[in-house]
């Protein structure tokens, strides 16, 4: 069981969906400190990218739906930072977090590496990449729930899948198999083999005698 397969469960894809959408839709707000209180910092060169686009194919909503998702999934979820001239974020490009791996070099650094679409391993140094972690017990990476649920939720999903076959296969139908004489165990073993075929569910444990008699 993986994060990616574990999406075949319509709970795991319900669940990840809601919490995702549900978190990217609060909008992010970036407030600057004004005398005793707070005001809006509209003109602040971050405030477009992280309320409005984040880079220029995707809101900044969706981006952070990838994030939450990939972190709900995988434990982590990251991004690439595209920095402009003077020094700001100009776009956060999200990352597929099966692809990231995560080394700490001798002197205590985070080093990124990402298998491009070309199979190409890319460096990627820590103040490149937002890293939004799950619940982390080392604190570097976070935990997928996926995989530590892996029994539940490929349970559920050999559950779904057998019940999609056995009621589309019709796994128990009312006949009885007869024959007119004695079969040898080769004949059992091809009658039992064709009738298989035809009616069983997502896996098959017929009890079948060890002899069968007119």
């Amino acid at each position: 069981m993986t994060p990616a397969n574990s999406l075949r469960s319509t709970t795991v894809m319900a669940c990840v969906t809601l919490i995702s959408r549900s978190l990217a839709s609060v909008p992010l707000v970036l407030y600057e400190r004004n005398g005793d209180g707070r005001r809006t910092a509209e003109n602040h060169p971050l405030y477009s990218l992280l309320h409005d686009l984040a880079n220029p194919l995707q809101t900044a909503m969706e981006v952070r739906e990838s994030l939450f998702a990939n972190c709900l999934l995988y434990g982590n979820g990251y991004a690439e930072i595209e920095w402009g001239e003077d020094g700001y974020p100009v776009a956060l490009w999200p990352l597929p977090s099966d692809r990231i791996g995560v080394q700490i070099t001798r002197d205590r650094q985070l080093v990124y590496t990402y298998y491009s679409d070309e199979s190409r391993l890319v460096l990627l140094p820590k103040w490149r990449v937002h890293h939004m972690r799950g619940l982390a017990i080392n604190g570097v990476l976070g935990m997928s729930p996926i995989r530590e649920a892996m029994n539940a939720v490929g349970l559920d999903i050999a559950v779904e899948d057998f019940g999609s076959l056995y009621f589309g296969n019709g796994a128990r139908p009312s006949l009885v198999l007869s024959h007119p004489a004695k079969l040898t165990p080769e004949a059992m073993k091809n009658l039992r083999a064709s009738f298989e075929a035809q009616w069983s569910g997502l896996e098959t444990h017929t009890a079948w005698p060890s002899s069968a008699r007119a």
